[in-house]
C-alpha cells in the first residue's frame, strides 16, 4: 500500500468487540471484525498514518474502543 503511494487511511471500526460489531454492522463476511483490526495493524506497520473511527451510540463503550484501537 505504501509503495503504491498511500500515505494515510481512515477505518471505521464501529465497536469495541466482535460481538457488538456483528450486531451493529451485520457483516456479510465471517471474521470481518478481526480482518479490520488486522488491516489497521498492517497499515500502521507499513508506516501509513491510520485513523480509526467509531459510531457514537449508547451501546458502544468509547473507553473500551480506545483500548481496542490502541491494541490494533
Amino acid at each position: 500500500m505504501k509503495t503504491a503511494g498511500l500515505n494515510s487511511v481512515s477505518v471505521s471500526l464501529n465497536a469495541e468487540s466482535e460481538d457488538k460489531y456483528n450486531k451493529l454492522c451485520r457483516p456479510i463476511h465471517k471474521n470481518a471484525y478481526s480482518a479490520v483490526l488486522d488491516f489497521v495493524k498492517g497499515a500502521r506497520k507499513a508506516g501509513i498514518s491510520t485513523r480509526v473511527t467509531v459510531v457514537n451510540v449508547p451501546e458502544i463503550d468509547l473507553k473500551k474502543m480506545q483500548k481496542a484501537c490502541r491494541g490494533a
